[in-house]
């Protein structure tokens, strides 16, 4: 692949998921109990851990509440799969990144 498709693809995802996350966190940084959708996310952990903030960093996003995790690369499942390792909600869009919690078991309350 071109280097300058490479280029714009990156930066094409990184302004989508700008946004995303930037919606996420909007109001009050946490994501209400109602309303969830279950995912399966390639990296789900605290917004400090170095590859999360890494990845907040480049999308220029300040994740003021330490206690809410974060998911990078999401993707919807049914709930009480076994995949399902993360619940954020259904206004999250195109799951490249959101915050939300983790589920019970594989089920998302």
């Amino acid at each position: 692949m071109p280097v300058k498709t490479t280029v714009r693809q990156l930066s094409t995802a990184v302004a989508t998921a700008a946004l995303i996350v930037a919606a996420s966190l909007a109001g009050t940084g946490t994501a209400q109990a109602a309303g969830r959708t279950p995912m399966r996310c390639r990296t789900v952990g605290s917004p400090d851990d170095p590859a999360i903030a890494s990845a907040l960093r480049v999308l220029g996003v300040a994740h003021r509440n330490l206690d809410a995790p974060v998911g990078l690369s999401c993707t919807p499942m049914p709930n009480g799969d076994r995949r399902v390792n993360f619940c954020a909600p259904k206004n999250t869009l195109n799951t490249i990144a959101a915050v939300g919690q983790r589920p019970r078991g594989h089920v998302c309350p």
